[in-house]
């Protein structure tokens, strides 16, 4: 893939990088999948955000 890097798409190197890039992401999902957790985290940084902009909070509260 490293050598496929930076190739214009709809070339031949291209659709390569593209369908390896593909391959890679489905692989990672299956074998390494996101655990709940870090989706809990997200949800809590965003709630954190809102509150700031808000103006519930300050970023000296977090």
């Amino acid at each position: 893939m490293e050598t496929l890097w930076g190739s214009k798409r709809g070339t031949p190197e291209g659709d390569e990088l593209d369908i390896l890039a593909t391959l890679l992401h489905n692989y990672e999902e299956v074998n390494f999948p996101i655990d709940s957790d870090s989706d809990k985290l997200d949800q809590l940084a965003k709630e954190v955000l809102k509150d700031i902009k808000a103006g519930k909070l300050k970023k000296t509260d977090c």
